[in-house]
């Protein structure tokens, strides 16, 4: 339907109007939810060439468009050519939204994934770091968010092989995301699965064993019929 309203659309309107850009972004979301990602690349190019061209870098909108770019070619595994959409992601939402903002915390996570998918550490850490700090400061320490960001720099400090470092920084977002949802939520998982191997790095298998089982007794549960 979104392809056919894309078609009605190029057929009836400027090259640059809003409703064919907002059909783009559209289309772009529903391929990535699909895993259609060449597709969504393809689809989120086309918004965002237009966009570039309509607005100055105060739109809020242009950074979005940045950002899905950046996202989907992550999403690819086309590390390197996430970068720079995603680090002119993290500027646009600074100018937009100001320096201390939860999207800008988002967006210097999106970026400090791609830089641990490259195996660059030192310089994912401090965004990790920043974004954490954002979060605590404006949604409080126990907020979900905040454990999305402990998970995320527990997995950095396990992938240089900082095993001490990461339990506790995991350990703290298991804390808050089972204080925030049901024991047996799915979102559990990731959390956990990093918490069990972080364990098992550092030797100690025996409180990993009723991790692992917690885990896997969720996805039987969220995979059941």
């Amino acid at each position: 339907m979104l392809t056919r309203a894309l078609d009605i659309w190029r057929k009836t309107v400027r090259p640059d109007h809003p409703s064919l850009v907002a059909t783009l972004r559209q289309l772009g979301s529903v391929q990535v939810s699909l895993r259609e990602y060449p597709k969504a690349e393809a689809s989120f190019s086309q918004a965002l060439a237009i966009d570039d061209k309509a607005h100055d870098k105060n739109n809020k909108q242009l950074a979005k468009d940045v950002s899905n770019l950046g996202l989907v070619l992550f999403l690819e595994q086309k590390y390197v050519a996430a970068e720079s959409p995603l680090k002119r992601a993290v500027a646009l939402d600074e100018v937009a939204y100001g320096k201390e903002h939860v999207i800008v915390a988002s967006a210097l996570n999106n970026l400090a994934e791609v830089y641990r998918a490259l195996g660059k550490y030192s310089t994912a850490e401090p965004l990790y770091r920043r974004a954490l700090l954002i979060d605590e400061t404006i949604l409080g320490p126990d907020h979900p968010d905040v454990a999305n960001d402990l998970n995320n720099l527990g997995a950095l400090y396990f992938s240089e092989g900082r095993h001490t470092d990461a339990e506790p920084v995991l350990k703290r977002a298991l804390a808050i995301k089972e204080a925030a949802l049901d024991p047996d939520d799915p979102q559990l998982l990731q959390i956990l699965d990093n918490y069990a191997i972080a364990l098992r790095a550092l030797n100690r298998g025996l409180e990993a064993e009723p991790i692992e089982a917690r885990a896997k007794r969720i996805r039987a549960k969220s995979t059941a019929p």
